[in-house]
């Protein structure tokens, strides 16, 4: 199995390709809504809808140099790559 990390400066401008077939990715800062919102519609997480996406990115990234992972493959949220977040606690 091959493994790639592909850096980008902005979700939207990635092609489509390359964004279906992401597993993972690691928000640690949004250029815009419209990015984020994406990202719900690209990885389809269960509980998850833009509201619940957005407060935790909020939530991820509050302090400096952090990140929200999106893990398509379990389909959760994590607070960088080990801290689950709980998509329930976010009303």
């Amino acid at each position: 199995k091959l493994s790639t990390i592909c850096l980008v400066h902005s979700y939207f401008a990635t092609p489509k390709m390359i964004r279906l077939n992401s597993e993972y990715v690691a928000i640690i800062r949004a250029n815009s809504k419209s990015d984020l919102k994406m990202v719900t519609k690209d990885f389809n997480i269960k509980n998850i809808d833009e509201s619940r996406l957005i407060k935790s990115y909020d939530l991820a990234t509050s302090s400096k140099g952090q990140a929200l992972f999106v893990d398509s493959i379990r389909g959760e949220l994590r607070f960088n790559f080990n801290r689950v977040i709980d998509p329930n606690s976010l009303n």
